[in-house]
């Protein structure tokens, strides 16, 4: 006779309850969260259960903030899960510093050729309002050579490189043969750290740097300097988000002080620069922030120990890198790490990105998706067709206006009206139906409506979404 072995396995816990039947656990999380939803539509609100849940778990959590009024929100659920003392507010005034640059340099797995893709990362993001699809690549990634080059000096040669001297020594590289001679251009910071690093030995990527730097960008200058205008505003546009005001102290003094290694502890950090008040200067730090946590989470050795870690990003279409974020989700579940993207609709994400094929393939690679209230007829029509289809019965009649005759009617000599039955493939969930959900609110009771799918999942409905209402954490 066969018995059959009990599972040895433990139950996946549940982490958000959308009804009496229906969980997402913490494995389906490691899939990746997005949230649709219209402004006021009570999103960031209701999500903040699953914030808690998170928090709850003891994961490590990095927060990407876009308004003044977010960080009071974090700290709420940060007391509300009794880890206030692993809150930490990275923003002007505390004494927290991130020196990004230095800390993917002497990172385990980090080089200045990773450092070199993280600058590039940041010089395609920036280049992205101004080109698009099709625009010739040149000038980016021009931009980016100079950077990888001008960091590969200045690593050899002082065994730091912070944003600050980046934009120091690319300001002082020589434009002819006349100021290489000179006796002021051996004091100035591009001379100093060629010597220095010369003295240390050349080898093959530093004599590519010299090349560069002492006759690739003299001959980019030389004419009219159109070519070599044009590379360096790229540059120093990127370069200077990082060494002026506020911000420098922030992410490029050469310290650092706090770091994506400290959600491995359990610290929740809010990297509270929100883009509606600093603008560009704050959308950078947190896009450092970000592509630094998703580095560490992928590269760090996993144990059984090992915290989940989260990335948590409202409005996220201010810090999406397409091609970065997709990658990274591919591999999160090996990792895991949680990713929660927070926006409002897909015209909005394309006007970002450029691109509704950088848009579609944002949004398909979180399998875990939430839309929420919504006006927007392409969202709402994204997520109708999504949702799918299935057969529906249809019903259509006609009525005679012929004089009604009781006896003819009787024998069934006339047909005073006409009724048939057609079968149609119709949408599950029609387009304006996301216009019709509650938005919380004293209007509504707090309570909010929304849609939750999951790609390979099958609800208590029998369907990859069901209908949810959740409270309003207020």
């Amino acid at each position: 006779m066969f018995w059959k072995r009990k599972s040895t396995q433990q139950p996946e816990p549940s982490l958000l309850w959308l009804n009496g039947r229906d969980a997402i656990s913490a494995r389906q999380a490691y899939e990746g969260f997005c949230a649709l939803g219209g402004t006021g539509s009570g999103k960031s609100s209701t999500l903040e259960h699953l914030m808690l849940a998170l928090a709850e778990r003891q994961a490590g959590m990095l927060f990407l903030t876009a308004s003044n009024r977010d960080f009071e929100g974090i700290a709420n659920v940060a007391r509300a899960a009794g880890r206030e003392a692993d809150l930490i507010r990275f923003a002007p005034g505390e004494r927290w510093r991130f020196d990004f640059l230095n800390y993917e340099l002497s990172s385990p797995g980090g080089s200045v050729a990773t450092a070199s893709q993280q600058m590039q990362d940041l010089v395609d993001f920036a280049t992205r309002t101004q080109t698009t699809q099709g625009n010739e690549p040149f000038w980016p990634l021009s931009a980016a050579r100079k950077l990888r080059m001008a960091m590969t000096v200045i690593w050899r040669a002082q065994g730091t490189c912070s944003a600050a001297d980046l934009y120091n020594f690319c300001i002082t590289m020589p434009s002819n043969r006349e100021e290489i001679e000179s006796p002021a251009f051996g004091g100035s910071f591009c001379g100093e750290c060629l010597a220095k690093a010369k003295d240390k030995g050349i080898d093959d990527d530093l004599a590519m740097a010299g090349e560069y730097v002492l006759r690739e960008w003299p001959r980019l200058c030389a004419g009219t300097g159109v070519t070599a205008g044009c590379i360096d505003a790229i540059v120093q546009n990127v370069l200077e988000r990082f060494v002026l005001g506020e911000m420098r102290e922030l992410i490029a003094s050469g310290t650092t002080n706090i770091s994506p290694a400290d959600l491995e502890n359990g610290k929740l950090i809010a990297v509270d620069c929100p883009v509606l008040k600093f603008r560009e200067a704050g959308q950078f730090v947190q896009l450092c922030w970000k592509l630094a946590t998703q580095r560490y989470a992928l590269r760090r050795i996993l144990t059984p120990e090992s915290r989940d870690i989260c990335l948590w990003m409202d409005e996220a279409q201010l810090t999406a890198l397409p091609q970065v974020d997709s990658m990274t989700q591919a591999v999160a579940r090996k990792h895991k790490l949680i990713q929660v993207a927070i926006t409002q609709n897909l015209p909005l994400l394309i006007s970002v990105l450029k691109s509704r094929e950088d848009a579609l393939a944002w949004l398909g690679n979180l399998q875990t998706k939430f839309i929420f209230a919504n006006g927007d007829k392409d969202t709402n029509e994204y997520f109708s067709g999504l949702f799918g289809h299935s057969r529906h019965l249809f019903g259509s009649s006609s009525l005679s206006t012929e004089p009604f005759d009781l006896v003819s009617d009787w024998f069934g000599k006339e047909q005073r009206g006409q009724f048939s039955v057609s079968e149609n493939w119709h949408p599950d969930v029609p387009p304006q139906e996301f216009c019709n959900l509650r938005k919380g609110g004293r209007e509504f009771g707090f309570m909010v409506d929304f849609y939750a799918f999951q790609g390979g999942r099958e609800f208590s409905t029998g369907k990859t979404w069901i209908k949810a209402s959740l409270k309003q954490r207020v």
